[in-house]
């Protein structure tokens, strides 16, 4: 019982949260937030493919700019 209570506790905070943070868009090179009304309509969704390819490519640049020094 007090599983289900933790669980619905839980999903309750999260609406909650749905609804109070606003929108927000993240730059997947820099890492820039914007937010503001309809930002996330003018952009397509969450790519993860696009997303670890900017990552892999920070950590060689951070990999190759720590060898260099």
């Amino acid at each position: 019982m007090l599983t289900f209570g933790i669980l619905f506790a839980t999903a309750a905070i999260d609406v909650v949260l749905y609804f109070l943070v606003p929108e927000c868009l993240t730059c997947y090179r820099c890492g820039a937030r914007y937010t503001g009304p309809g930002i996330t309509d003018r952009f397509g969704g969450f790519n993860l493919e696009t997303h670890e390819k900017h990552r892999q490519q920070a950590a060689r640049q951070g990999q190759a700019a720590s060898a260099g020094s």
